[in-house]
C-alpha cells in the first residue's frame, strides 16, 4: 500500500543558480591521488558539469563492491535490506563573496546523492544535494560523539591542490559513497541525530513548527518530501516516523482530503509500535472511515485490544492535541 500511494507524492528538488567567479573555496580543494579512501577504485556512473558551461561528461567506473552493501535493520523492521548511496552528479558552483574581507568569488561542488533501497519506497527517487563542507561538518560532529566507533573510518581530507577536474571530483564522489556506507553500517551512528540531520536537514522541525501553527498545507509539502528519505534509510524503525505520519493524517483531514488521511492513518496503524499517539490515531481513523463509508472493523478491533489492555477507549483523545504535546516534550 505504501508503495502505490507514495509514488504519487510531490517531491521538491533544490535548485542552485550558477554564478560566474574566479577562485576556489578552500573547503573544496582536491584529493591527493594517493588518498587512502579512494585508492581501491570507483563504482557506478557520475555525471559531471563544470562551472563554465563545459560539456557534460559521463565517467565510467568499475568496482561493484562499493554500491552493494547489505544492511541489517535492528529496529522494528526485520530481515536484510540493501541501502545504497550513490553520487549521481556533481556540479561546480561559483559563488560571489559578499565579505569585504574576502572579496571576489569562490567555487564549491554540489554533490547529488541518491539513496536507494530494495524495500519500501523503491519507486520513489530520493535525492539530496550536499557539498564538501556538509560532509566535513557531519564527520566532526560524529567524531566528537562517537570517537571510538569512528576510529577506523577514513574521511576524504583536503589537499591544497585547487583542482576541479572531473577525475578529481569522481574520486571524491566515490569516496563519499564509501564513507556514507561505512557510517550507515554502524548501528549507533545510523540512528544518530547527526546522520539523520545530514540527510533530512531541518525539514522535520520546520514541518512540525508550521503544523503547530495550523499551517496544514505547508506541513504536507514539507513532510511529503521528508518522509521518503526517512523511509529509505530506516523503514518503520525510526522514532520520528510515528509523529510524521500522524501530522500528515491531521493535515490531510484538515485540508479536506479524508481519503489520503485514511491511507496515512492505515499505514501508521499497521506499522508503528504502541505509543501515546496510538489511541488518538485509531479513534480518528475510525471517524474518517465512517465519514467515507468504509469498513472500520479492523480499527475497532485494535481499539478493543487496547481497551482490554487497560487503555482508556471511552474518552475521545484528539490526535492533533496529543501530537502537539508530544512535540513540546521532545523539543525540551
Amino acid at each position: 500500500m505504501m508503495d502505490a500511494f507514495m509514488r504519487k507524492l510531490r517531491h521538491k528538488e533544490d535548485t542552485l543558480d550558477e554564478i560566474l567567479g574566479d577562485t576556489e573555496d578552500p573547503s573544496e580543494l582536491a584529493l591527493a591521488d594517493d588518498d587512502p579512501f579512494t585508492s581501491s577504485g570507483f563504482a557506478g556512473k557520475l555525471t559531471f558539469a563544470g562551472a563554465d558551461g563545459e560539456s557534460v561528461k559521463d565517467i565510467q567506473v568499475t568496482d561493484p563492491e562499493i554500491s552493494s552493501y547489505p544492511i541489517m535493520y535492528k529496529g522494528s523492521v526485520s530481515g536484510t535490506c540493501r541501502v545504497a548511496f550513490e553520487v549521481t552528479s556533481a556540479q561546480v558552483i561559483k559563488d560571489v563573496r559578499s565579505s569585504s574581507v574576502l572579496p571576489g568569488h569562490s567555487s564549491h561542488v554540489d554533490y547529488t546523492i541518491t539513496v536507494s533501497s530494495n524495500t519500501g519506497l523503491k519507486d520513489v527517487t530520493t535525492r539530496i544535494i550536499r557539498r564538501y563542507s556538509d560532509f566535513e561538518h557531519l564527520h566532526k560532529a560524529l567524531k566528537k560523539r562517537f570517537s571510538n566507533l569512528l576510529s577506523g573510518v577514513v574521511f576524504p581530507q583536503k589537499v591544497f591542490m585547487g583542482n576541479f577536474t572531473s577525475e578529481t571530483i569522481a574520486k571524491r564522489s566515490r569516496a563519499f559513497e564509501q564513507y556514507l556506507t561505512h557510517l550507515y553500517s554502524i548501528f549507533d551512528v545510523r540512528y544518530s541525530s547527526e546522520l539523520t540531520t545530514f540527510f533530512t536537514g531541518e525539514d522535520y522541525w520546520q514541518a512540525m513548527q508550521v503544523f503547530v501553527e495550523g499551517k496544514y498545507f505547508n506541513t504536507i509539502v514539507l513532510l511529503e518530501s521528508y518522509l521518503p528519505v526517512l523511509e529509505k534509510l530506516y523503514g518503520n524503525s525510526h522514532k520520528r516516523l510515528g509523529p510524521t505520519l500522524c501530522a500528515l493524517v491531521v493535515s490531510h483531514a484538515k485540508t479536506h482530503r479524508p481519503d489520503v488521511a485514511d491511507t496515512y492513518a492505515t499505514l501508521a496503524m499497521e506499522s508503528l509500535p504502541d505509543s501515546t499517539l496510538t489511541m488518538p490515531l485509531l479513534q480518528m481513523l475510525a471517524r474518517i472511515r465512517w465519514s467515507l463509508g468504509r469498513d472500520k472493523g479492523d480499527v475497532e478491533d485494535k481499539i478493543q485490544g487496547l481497551k482490554d489492555a487497560g487503555k482508556d477507549a471511552d474518552t475521545f483523545h484528539e490526535l492533533e492535541g496529543e501530537l502537539c504535546r508530544a512535540l513540546r516534550a521532545e523539543s525540551h
